[in-house]
């Protein structure tokens, strides 16, 4: 699954995704603001509820470092340009989420794994700005029956009119607002939804 969202909402995000600011440092942030150390605590920092949830078990995710110790500011990435880290700009984040147990990329490129079947955050707004809409993705990592499922559920929160839309189903788009908010897109073994202020999942 990947989640791009428009740089008008670097530093206005959080969740597993982390916070789309060019500083991959600091992505293990939980919801009170504290930095944590391992995949393991930063995901589970991030459940939505916890009365299902199994202790997961650490996972090692093999570190990807492509830019060592440059930091960007937001609204700019770190890349490689003729063997040298260098900052660019850039107009959109990626978060992917791969695999069952899940493993992670965030918004600025950390990459970090734990495994727990619950519902958790992927990525959220925090920000205090009344222009530019809200929304919020959880993700629910089930395993039944053998069967390894994510089910992701997107959220709306449209500034004019001060109303919370709800996606409980990527294939079916029920909410009259949304409806008219979404594009969707459907193939044989995807589906991709656009909304109208640039987030894609």
């Amino acid at each position: 699954m990947k989640l791009t969202i428009p740089n008008i909402f670097n530093q206005k995000v959080r969740g597993l995704c982390g916070n789309s600011n060019g500083n991959s440092a600091d992505d293990f942030e939980t919801p009170t603001g504290t930095r944590v150390a391992r995949g393991a605590d930063f995901g589970r920092s991030w459940v939505v509820d916890d009365g299902q949830c199994i202790e997961p078990p650490a996972l090692t995710v093999p570190p990807k470092i492509l830019c060592g110790d440059v930091i960007c500011q937001a609204g700019t990435k770190c890349q490689i340009g003729n063997g040298q880290p260098t900052c660019v700009e850039v107009s959109e984040a990626n978060c992917q989420v791969s695999g069952f147990p899940p493993y992670f990329k965030t918004f600025d490129g950390k990459f970090f794994g734990f495994q727990a079947p619950c519902t958790y955050t992927l990525a959220e707004t925090y920000h205090n700005d009344t222009n530019l809409p809200g929304f919020r993705i959880k993700i629910a990592y089930q395993n039944e029956d053998n069967t390894k499922i994510i089910n992701p559920t997107l959220e709306i929160t449209d500034p004019s009119q001060n109303k919370k839309t709800k996606n409980n189903k990527l294939t079916k788009v029920n909410n009259e607002i949304l409806k008219k908010r979404a594009k969707i897109s459907s193939f044989e073994h995807f589906v991709i939804i656009k909304i109208d202020f640039g987030l894609i999942l």
